[in-house]
């Protein structure tokens, strides 16, 4: 489909036509691999895999971390857009966040797109890529810019970004973990085999790998063990071999295995008369090194064996092909794709049996090439005609342990099998004589047998000779082999050199930043220092300015009073409060605005009166006690025209001059009155002072009505006729503690106000008080059944008992009042935290949450509270707070709309004795 896209955005119709154009048009064939790369990815995607990373895999790591150089590696191949690897290094940041400095964490992000890998270097996302993000991880790693999200330099200090193809370059060595998810399923199994080998020599023993829902490991099954199958998370295991970079190619008969270059002619070749090839190759200056020659040597026989007439075939232990040239692809009648096939089952032309046979003698030797031990069998097959075909199988033993130290054991790691095709040259067995027939004519059958050995025997010395050769070819591809082995270990050394010698400059570039940064703050904060510096020295000049200005003479004095006179000015207009200045006569010298607002001009006299409403006397006006170099805090009230009265408070302090001057006139020099109207605070005042006298003023008759009322019900049958008035009787019983409960409510508050609320302390039994707090409000249920639950010990706090009871019947008559409709009320008591734990819980209406921060302050009720009970003053709950809090408690309430209330008290235990 992608194809068929690009083929219409070009305009070509035929997939001819458009190859063509790719070859004109390099442009377009980027264009079209860019098409094929997927890039479908996101922050922590697949959390269920990232929470196991987080729970197995993390701990292991960082724990064989810790003993191992506390250095961390991390693959991510195929990161696309960066998101797998910033995730990585948050998992890694959130689990090393007690002590990150002592560890490095190195994440190597790698893909084959590379303008990928560039929009993931410079870490910036959209809005919409973090969105699944916690605002804390947002907060702790990110930075917001324009819309857009910013990775902190801290993660991306760790990770890594480059270009890299799993199927041509080599692997990172000494990886703690490998991340290559959906990655996979788009590789051919040849390729899918090729990238498991390179994860498994990446990976050191015990290392992690997670692979995409939809991936296996069975391609390379024996290095990974499987730590969570659902999640395709594996470990590696075995030793730590690094398989062969081969690129395969297609050709005619199937996928073969030799490199895709040309092969080079030798250093001092000469041209061929009648080569293509004409030009000679210089011969260079300098001589080739030991693995130039042994790539040269081996690119050499390589060539020649796949030229070879005769079909070479070399198998593994388990008879998969490891290498099959053309020939051997036709002899055995091959024509599929052959390479990792079995070899016994991919044949069908020639008996199992006999070839297996023949390979399990091979593997049993002990002699490496070249010694002569060969097992040779002859069999038939049908193709096209009938063929006979020789079967030659050599082992080929390679030693154990490192190159540089011999001696070393060999043992057989593959076969080479050889396929001559010798029919003809084998002579047919010649047909049966009878006894007759070979006493008539003795001389013809003697004649006959020694021509048939003759042949036979030229023959096998022709085979004989083909097979040295062969033998003299492979052990030149086994020394080549093991040159090729010496200088692969060489370049995966000066590799691992390569990476910590750009590790080390990578780490000094970011000491550098981070130098080059901390000088940058340092000529920031001097450049700030040079700027107080300019500002102080600024000042100083200032200063020197007023000083010759104070010399200059009277004049000058004069005009800086002025200044300074309009200076003060402006401050006492900016001035709330009404401010007056009067000099020691009590004449003004200064006011402003407020003052000007509050009392008219200067020449308008004050008619102020004391609290008590008489007038006050001349010299007790507050500026005449300004004038006299008072300190004091006075209030008086001031009729207004409408009748009502405003309320003052005035502060004096007296002005001082310069101590020539006192100790010259030897007085005071006026002073600075500042008045304050607080009409608002002493209403509220009288206010209380009010609500106290009415709740005394109401009590006395109150408690006599009560008393009464009380007798009256005692005093009715129990079984009288007249049952109205024995209803009334109790509905003026009920409006009376109501009032009572008002006026004791109005009384406690009044206590609170003016500091005479106190408590009498003694140990007190929550336990049975709550026992006898719920049977009072049992009676006034409205149907609810009171629910005790009580630990079986006793629970003392020292307290006022009175008091404490008062604040369980205020819960429980809220609880009450405001849940008429809920079955049950629940009251709990425990101890928690040496403390005493009261819960009322209800499942009646319940408290807005716009309502919860102010549910417990004065003369407050909630917007549903005020539809169900609208008559009350908004204060048991403010006296339960302060009644808790005065015992050293405290209370909170859990509440939400329709599903109830649930008020919690914790008093302090009684100390023990």
């Amino acid at each position: 489909r992608r194809l068929q896209r690009r083929l219409a955005a070009t305009g070509h119709v035929q997939v001819s036509d458009y190859l063509r154009y790719l070859q004109s048009h390099p442009a377009e064939y980027e264009r079209l691999i860019a098409s094929f790369l997927v890039k479908v990815t996101e922050f922590f995607r697949d959390p269920a895999l990232f929470d196991a990373l987080r729970e197995q895999a993390l701990p292991e790591l960082i724990a064989f971390a810790r003993e191992h150089g506390n250095e961390l590696r991390v693959w991510s191949a195929g990161c696309a857009t960066g998101e797998e690897a910033y995730s990585l290094a948050i998992l890694f940041a959130e689990a090393l966040r007690e002590d990150p400095d002592r560890f490095n964490v190195q994440i190597f992000a790698t893909d084959l797109d590379e303008e990928a890998v560039a929009f993931a270097r410079r870490g910036l996302y959209p809005s919409a890529s973090v969105a699944g993000l916690t605002p804390e991880l947002l907060a702790r790693y990110f930075t917001r810019t324009n819309g857009t999200y910013e990775v902190s330099k801290q993660l991306r200090g760790q990770i890594i970004f480059g270009q890299h193809d799993l199927g041509q370059r080599a692997p990172f060595p000494r990886i703690d973990l490998v991340l290559c998810r959906n990655v996979l399923i788009y590789f051919t199994p040849e390729l899918q085999r090729r990238a498991l080998q390179l994860f498994a020599f990446a990976l050191r023993n015990g290392g992690y790998l997670a692979l995409g829902k939809a991936e296996t490991v069975k391609p390379l099954e024996a290095a990974f063990a499987p730590a969570h199958e659902r999640l395709k998370l594996y470990r590696r295991q075995g030793e730590r071999v690094l398989g062969p970079i081969i690129r395969l190619k297609e050709t005619r008969d199937g996928l073969a295995g030799p490199p895709l270059y040309e092969r080079p002619r030798r250093l001092n070749q000469r041209p061929v008369a009648g080569h293509p090839a004409t030009q000679p190759v210089p011969v260079p200056a300098t001589l080739p090194t030991a693995a130039q020659r042994a790539r040269t040597r081996s690119e050499d026989l390589g060539n020649l064996v796949l030229e070879l007439a005769a079909g070479v075939v070399v198998v593994d232990a388990s008879y998969d092909i490891q290498f099959i040239n053309s020939a051997a692809l036709r002899l055995l009648g091959i024509y599929k794709a052959a390479l990792g096939k079995d070899l016994i089952h991919l044949t069908t032309s020639m008996p199992a049996t006999a070839l297996r046979e023949a390979i399990d003698a091979a593997f049993l030797a002990q002699s490496p090439f070249g010694s002569g031990s060969e097992t040779v069998i002859t069999v038939e097959t049908v193709l096209s005609e009938r063929r006979q075909l020789q079967i030659s199988c050599l082992p080929r033993l390679a030693p154990e342990g490192p190159v540089d130290s011999p001696p070393r054991r060999a043992r057989v790691t593959t076969v080479l099998i050889l396929v001559s095709d010798v029919t003809g040259k084998i002579p047919e067995p010649p047909p049966a004589i009878d006894g007759a027939t070979r006493q008539a004519h003795p001389d013809h059958t003697t004649r006959v047998q020694r021509a048939d050995q003759e042949s036979l025997t030229a023959q096998l010395a022709h085979v004989g000779a083909i097979n040295r050769e062969l033998l003299r070819a492979n052990q030149e591809l086994a020394d080549t082999n093991m040159d090729l082995h010496g200088a692969n270990e060489e370049l995966l050394v000066g590799h691992e050199e390569a990476e910590a010698t750009t590790e080390e400059v990578r780490t000094l570039n970011e000491e550098l930043q981070a130098t080059n940064e901390e000088l940058v703050t340092l000529n920031e904060e001097m450049e700030a220092t040079v700027e107080e510096l300019h500002t102080a020295n600024e000042d100083l000049q200032a200063r020197s300015q007023e000083l010759r200005q104070a010399v200059a003479g009277e004049a000058t004095q004069r005009q800086s009073s002025e200044a300074e006179r309009a200076r003060l000015e402006a401050i006492l207009l900016s001035m709330g409060d009404a401010v007056l200045v009067v000099d020691a006569t009590g004449a003004p010298l200064l006011t402003n605005a407020a003052y000007t607002h509050l009392f008219g001009s200067l020449t308008e006299p004050i008619a102020a009166q004391d609290l008590d409403g008489h007038p006050l006397a001349p010299d007790a006006m507050p500026q005449q006690r300004a004038a006299r170099g008072e300190v004091f805090l006075m209030e008086f009230v001031i009729a207004a025209p409408d009748g009502s009265n405003r309320y003052f408070e005035a502060s004096g302090q007296p002005i001082h001059g310069t101590q020539e001057q006192e100790q010259e006139q030897e007085q005071e020099h006026g002073g600075v009155v500042t008045i304050r109207d607080i009409t608002d605070r002493s209403l509220y005042r009288l206010q209380h002072q009010f609500m106290a006298q009415v709740g005394h003023e109401l009590r006395t008759p109150l408690t006599a009505q009560y008393t009464v009322l009380q007798l009256l019900e005692r005093r009715l049958p129990r079984h009288t006729d007249d049952q109205q008035m024995a209803h009334h009787v109790e509905m003026a019983l009920d409006a009376a503690r109501r009032m009572r409960k008002l006026i004791d409510d109005l009384l406690d508050m009044s206590r609170l106000r003016t500091g005479k609320f106190t408590l009498k302390l003694k140990p007190v039994d929550l336990v049975a008080l709550a026992r006898r707090s719920i049977e009072s409000a049992q009676a006034m249920a409205a149907g609810q059944t009171i629910a005790l639950d009580v630990p079986a010990e006793t629970l003392l706090v020292l307290g006022d008992r009175m008091r404490i009871e008062q604040i369980m019947m205020n819960l429980l008559t809220n609880a009450i009042k405001y849940a008429p409709d809920t079955p049950r009320i629940d009251v709990r008591l425990r101890q928690v935290s040496g403390s005493a734990e009261l819960q009322v819980h209800d499942t009646g209406m319940g408290i807005a949450a716009a309502d919860l921060p102010r549910i417990f302050t004065r003369a407050f009720q909630s917007t549903l509270a005020r539809d169900v009970a609208p008559s009350g003053l908004g204060l048991g709950l403010y006296l339960t707070r302060e009644m808790v809090e005065a015992h050293g408690g405290t209370v909170v309430v859990e509440s939400a709309v329709a599903q109830g209330s649930t008020f919690t008290v914790r008093l302090p235990l009684a100390p023990a004795h």
